[in-house]
């Protein structure tokens, strides 16, 4: 998926693939997604991903209040990017590409 926010584009086929987020619902529930966080190579985090309508990728019918699934690409701050990965345990990753202090 490839998209222009803001000037600067966003491309999973030439971005770096950090990690798969973790999703306990099983394929087909509601609330069901995969999701994947990307680094660019000057250093910008996004996630891609496609799920079910209860899911961050779920998307609105017009005029209406159903919801059905999604895609979409959506860019994170840094900040935003170790939280994701803080949640989903993936130490490796958060030292390979963030700084961390001993407590």
């Amino acid at each position: 998926m490839k998209k222009i926010i803001d000037g600067k584009r966003y491309d999973t086929d030439t971005a770096e693939l950090i990690c798969l987020l973790s999703c306990d619902a099983y394929a087909g529930a509601w609330d069901w997604h995969c999701t994947t966080l990307y680094r660019t190579k000057n250093g910008a985090y996004f996630l891609e991903g496609f799920g079910e309508g209860g899911s961050m990728w779920g998307r609105k019918l017009y005029d209406c209040n159903e919801y059905v699934s999604g895609e979409g690409l959506r860019v994170l701050t840094s900040e935003e990017a170790l939280h994701i990965l803080e949640e989903n345990d993936e130490t490796d990753v958060i030292e390979k590409y963030f700084k961390v202090e001993d407590a």
